[in-house]
């Protein structure tokens, strides 16, 4: 699960198009296939990445000041579709939709300009 990385981690309210927490993701699935290349020493790169996965919080995140913006999503999926890994999904699919400016468990908190029905 790419997210929840921490208040001073990866602030990124009011920074769409900067892709901060797309970046946070990307790094911490770089992370995760250094420790995995650690304990899997004769495993290929591509082996390594096949068992691996992202899994972001879209929209406004439960940790304050985290914010995953459509363009964060391109970039995780960017990696993803270039290391060929081996799930990527979103949590939540029931937050895949415009609404509100809060955290909620039935929209992303995005407006509908920024991430329209099921943009993710």
């Amino acid at each position: 699960m790419t997210m929840d990385y921490g208040n001073a981690i990866c602030q990124s309210a009011n920074t769409e198009g900067q892709n901060i927490h797309g970046k946070c993701a990307t790094s911490a699935i770089a992370n995760l296939h250094s420790q995995l290349k650690g304990l899997h020493p004769n495993k290929s790169d591509a082996e390594i990445d096949a068992m691996m996965g992202t899994t972001p919080m879209v929209g406004v995140n439960d940790v304050q000041g985290e914010v995953f913006y459509l363009s964060d999503a391109r970039l995780v999926m960017q990696d993803a579709q270039k290391r060929n890994l081996g799930m990527v999904g979103i949590w939540s699919i029931a937050r895949d939709l415009p609404g509100g400016t809060n955290l909620s468990p039935e929209f992303h908190g995005l407006t509908k300009e920024q991430a329209p029905k099921y943009a993710f």
